[in-house]
């Protein structure tokens, strides 16, 4: 009691700052001069030094903090042993001279290999100049949700910068993709092209600004060309019944902002642009990788989303199960963009002043932008995909709330709107979809700040990656082990799954820790219905090879989709005629070939193959069998009876290449 009679007057002083007054809590400036960056304001440096910037450091300062608590776990992840593997190969194989499209596999725009090159030139290949990249590329999505926000004041947008750190930081980590960059860019293009309307309402000059804003579309699409979607919504509803004099402005930055694809016209030509950025990813690609849609609210379809549930941290909270969070995910995503689109128009249609006029083009225009990433989620729902749209108007769901209260509720106080926008968004986000955003993102805030980011390290003199499994880790540094003792610089190495009709995925990490040796393949990335197609250039690489490092780390991939099928066994035919197998390791989980005047005749089902140790047998993959019938004890998805009691234990590399390795070694002893 007496504790309650001594908060009284503070509940009465919380009660007269934030109880609804007869006026309307507009929050909007006596003067139409424009306050920040987004809204039209010039930018004065000797403000943004000064004392009056203050609460805008403190508000970089608080998202920056966030961000930092979860750097030393994230800078210590574990890899993707093919995309984080390619962004640190495929940059570093243009340094040397190789085209994308002509020289290997590249299924994006030319922009983010040019441009990670450039980075790579000043700081080396490594894996940390590779993900402090990928930051970089995260800061660009961050901060500038916070620029676009900051007509709605500091606090507003402190906090939509900090939520969306759940969303920006969780699918991937670090690694540099290109949808990052593409997405980081693109919502700066957005950010400029909101500047131009903003600062021509005012009658100030606006050059620059839609200058600049095509020249960031540009470049964001040379990083991922299906982004033209999201900008083409926001730019035609920008320069609609505009002159031609702001028009031709865009244009001409934009042409500018497309320099890597002028460059990477004349160094590939035409055709190997149109194949390996159009016909590729979107005729050849996609039946091998789209997933059903709805996701299945039974069990998860993605095979990566399988494995990575395997090892998922811990999350006390009453949920939800993992495939009914990616079904309610699946159908929130467009509902939540949609909202924040309705609202925006109606923010513009009843603004009444210079600022709600300025804040409703603004929240109008990102919301076009988010609406035009959906296909991107729409075509494989998978955690990672929905995050990568979610990342944009998710956050900006508060801003819209804010805008709906203050038209519902035009007496609230703003502080009070902001805590009912932000509580309702961080509800949506709890109930709904916690796994792959508040779960990833506090167990990266432990790890970090409890000191525990062991991981396992493979390691090749200065290189490293960093793996996630025993097995794997064990077998990728035997196999490096001897590459490393038996191999010579200037040879040429491949590097795929064990049965080369299956390429759903490969570990393209051993490219970047054998520089030395030069990848054999077109295919350093390697996807189903490409690399394993019938007309494919494949066999004819794996002949052109002097090593071969195959691996069934992909093994027990199944989807719902064409990665299952199996193609030409063409390439196994090369391997089984033309190479001799040096290693075998941890229960023949990689292999290790030789290039030798006549082949050992040893292919992927032949001994040391254990098939009790084999990810497919594990999960009932549907093996088509080979030619000369040998195949898994699961072969078309049906386990053979006759393996139950079989003893692999006994098997080992044959006779043969245990002799071969006995005499390489001998040779290699000085």
């Amino acid at each position: 009691m007496l504790a309650a009679v001594g908060g009284y007057p503070l509940l009465q002083r919380l009660r007269a700052r934030y109880a609804p007054r007869s006026l309307r809590h507009d929050d909007e400036p006596a003067t139409s001069v424009a306050r920040s960056f987004v809204q039209g304001a010039t930018i004065n440096l000797r403000l943004i030094v000064g004392r009056q910037a203050r609460a805008t450091w403190a508000s970089l300062g608080v998202v920056t903090l966030t961000i930092a608590i979860t750097l030393p776990a994230l800078y210590r992840a574990i890899g993707s042993s093919m995309e984080e593997g390619f962004m640190l190969v495929f940059p570093e194989r243009v340094i040397k001279g190789a085209v994308a499209n002509v020289d290997f596999l590249h299924l994006y725009g030319p922009g983010s290999l040019h441009v990670l090159s450039l980075w790579y030139r000043v700081f080396d290949v490594s894996l940390i100049s590779e993900r402090t990249f990928g930051l970089a590329q995260h800061l660009l999505v961050i901060f500038g949700l916070v620029v676009v926000t900051r007509p709605w004041g500091k606090k507003a947008s402190t906090l939509v910068g900090c939520i969306s750190t759940i969303f920006v930081l969780t699918p991937i980590g670090l690694q540099a993709l290109a949808w990052s960059g593409g997405v980081g860019i693109a919502l700066w293009s957005v950010i400029f092209c909101t500047r131009a309307i903003n600062r021509q309402s005012q009658l100030l000059p606006t050059r620059t600004s839609w200058i600049t804003a095509g020249l960031l579309a540009g470049l964001a699409l040379t990083f991922r060309p299906d982004l033209v979607l999201a900008l083409s919504l926001v730019f035609g509803w920008a320069l609609w019944k505009r002159s031609r004099r702001i028009v031709s402005q865009v244009m001409c930055g934009f042409a500018v902002g497309l320099m890597s694809l002028w460059v990477h016209l004349i160094q590939a030509g035409p055709s190997a642009i149109i194949r390996g950025v159009l016909l590729d990813p979107v005729i050849h690609l996609r039946p091998g990788r789209e997933l059903p849609r709805p996701p299945n609210r039974h069990y998860l379809q993605g095979a990566l989303q399988v494995i990575s549930e395997k090892f998922a941290p811990w999350w006390g909270v009453p949920h939800l199960s993992a495939p009914q969070q990616l079904f309610v995910w699946f159908f929130l995503l467009p509902v939540i963009a949609l909202l924040i689109a309705v609202i925006a128009f109606r923010v513009i249609k009843r603004s009444d002043s210079t600022a709600s006029q300025q804040r409703g083009v603004a929240l109008f225009i990102v919301a076009l932008f988010g609406i035009g990433l959906l296909p991107q989620a729409l075509q494989r729902p998978d955690s990672a995909h929905l995050l990568w749209v979610s990342c944009i108007s998710w956050p900006i769901l508060i801003i819209a709330l804010i805008e709906l209260i203050r038209h519902r509720a035009p007496r609230t106080h703003p502080t009070v709107r902001l805590a009912t926008a932000l509580s309702i968004t961080l509800a949506i986000v709890v109930i709904f979809v916690p796994f792959y955003t508040l779960r990833t993102f506090t167990d990266l805030a432990w790890r970090s700040m409890s000191g525990k980011t062991e991981v396992l390290q493979v390691t090749r003199g200065d290189r490293y990656f960093y793996l996630g499994d025993d097995r794997p880790y064990m077998a990728s540094l035997q196999v490096v082990k001897d590459l490393d003792q038996l191999s010579h610089p200037g040879e040429r190495l491949l590097v795929g799954p064990v049965d080369l009709r299956n390429t759903s995925y490969s570990d393209a990490f051993f490219y970047y820790l054998f520089p030395d040796l030069i990848p054999a393949t077109y295919f350093i990335e390697m996807d189903p219905g490409l690399a394993d197609r019938a007309d494919s250039r494949l066999a004819d690489d794996v002949q052109s090879a002097d090593w071969l490092i195959l691996t069934r780390f992909w093994s027990g991939w199944i989807e719902p989709n064409e990665s299952t099928k199996f193609g030409s066994d063409v390439p196994n035919q090369v391997v089984e005629n033309s190479f001799c197998l040096r290693g075998s390791y941890q229960h023949d989980l990689v292999r290790l070939y030789q290039k030798c005047s006549t082949g050992d005749g040893i292919g992927p089902y032949d001994a040391s193959y254990e098939p009790l140790f084999d990810y497919a047998v594990e999960v009932l993959v549907p093996v088509t069998p080979r030619p000369d019938g040998t195949c898994t004890p699961t072969c078309r998805g049906i386990f053979n009876p006759d393996y139950a009691n079989v003893d692999t234990s006994v098997l080992e590399v044959s006779p043969k290449a245990s002799d071969a390795i006995a005499d390489l070694a001998s040779d290699a002893t000085p």
